[in-house]
């Protein structure tokens, strides 16, 4: 599919941004994890990103179109329908049902709230600096899915309790990205606070909620 795009397109377009994943490098040998990492992704939706940076990058390069890869790290906010931590923990709180939690909830990820990587992606279209660039956008702050869970319940004011259940298979302990790159050659950084974002997201959830039982009454 990827393919086809870039075939049937390729003579109205000047630049391509692939938006690819941080799953693409695996298990990290190092955290943060630099875009030099070695990409050996552990899933089977990790590893169609990986492919499709392949095709972009060799596309791009016979045909001379500029390219980057844009390497996105667990983006949130409203609009999230995904089954995810964050959707999941809020739906959860919401409704006033247990929240789960895969392993000991120890294992540490960081969350990039939605209209920073907007930003981070525009800078990209705009900065022909980047050409053939790989460059990692998110937040380089680290929670534990249990702290995760905590501010989410807290935030929801919910009497949710947390369960735990086993691990997920090959599932990092941290995954948190470098983000020197994206600072360096777009001069761009996160700037929505965790608990922020989280806020502005239980908003929308609820909005959504209770759209959905009005609907329903009608």
């Amino acid at each position: 599919g990827i393919y086809r795009l870039l075939k049937d397109s390729c003579n109205s377009i000047k630049k391509i941004i692939y938006a690819s994943t941080l799953e693409v490098y695996g298990l990290p040998k190092e955290v943060p994890i630099t875009e030099s990492h070695p990409t050996e992704p552990l899933s089977f939706y990790g590893l169609s990103k990986l492919a499709g940076e392949k095709i972009v990058s060799i596309f791009c390069r016979r045909n001379s179109i500029k390219y980057t890869i844009l390497r996105f790290s667990n983006v949130f906010g409203p609009g999230e329908i995904f089954e995810r931590a964050i959707p999941n923990f809020i739906k959860a709180s919401i409704k006033g049902k247990n929240i789960t939690i895969f392993g000991d909830g120890k294992q540490t990820r960081s969350f990039c709230y939605v209209t920073d990587q907007i930003e981070g992606l525009l800078r990209l279209a705009w900065f022909d600096e980047c050409k053939g660039e790989v460059v990692n956008i998110g937040n380089p702050n680290e929670i534990t899915i249990l702290e995760l869970a905590k501010i989410v319940r807290e935030i929801t004011n919910s009497n949710s309790k947390i369960k735990f259940h086993p691990p997920m298979p090959d599932d990092p302990r941290r995954r948190c990205p470098d983000i020197t790159k994206a600072k360096n050659l777009l001069n761009w950084i996160p700037k929505v606070k965790l608990e922020k974002g989280l806020k502005r997201t239980v908003k929308w959830f609820r909005e959504v909620s209770n759209r959905s039982l009005i609907n329903r009454r009608v």
